[in-house]
């Protein structure tokens, strides 16, 4: 069992339902070229940032608030905190930004549930190297 939380300087938001599934993906920006009559070689590169995608939907009685939640949080030029605790496992607690936000309501399913589907990158501050 998990809980994904959201904390941001106007509030925090706790996900009503748990996605089904919590893809994560672990990027590099590898170099590709090709060497005459060698082919392809590769240069490996440094790691990307993270990126978090959850589908899920939103109960008819959290909708119009969690809507409201990212909506501004996507608008607010300013990180946010995710909370992923699950059972056993030390929380994992990353800065984030929201890259999209998609949400519909569909016909067939229950009145004012609302379906979503969020994606997040993670947020590293740019800090200047010394040389």
């Amino acid at each position: 069992m998990y809980q994904v939380a959201f904390i941001s300087e106007a509030g925090s938001y706790i996900l009503p339902m748990n996605p089904y599934k919590f893809p994560v993906r672990h990027r590099a920006d590898h170099t590709i070229f090709n060497i005459l009559e060698s082919g392809e070689a590769i240069s490996p590169g440094l790691p990307r940032l993270k990126e978090y995608e959850l589908e899920s939907s939103f109960t008819p009685a959290e909708g119009d608030r969690a809507v409201a939640f990212f909506v501004e949080a996507l608008a607010s030029l300013k990180p946010l905190r995710m909370i992923l605790s699950r059972d056993q496992f030390e929380p994992e607690n990353v800065a984030v930004v929201i890259t999209s936000f998609e949400h519909e309501e569909r016909g067939g399913h229950v009145v004012g549930e609302i379906h979503y589907k969020l994606t997040l990158r993670e947020f590293r501050p740019i800090q200047a190297r010394v040389l």
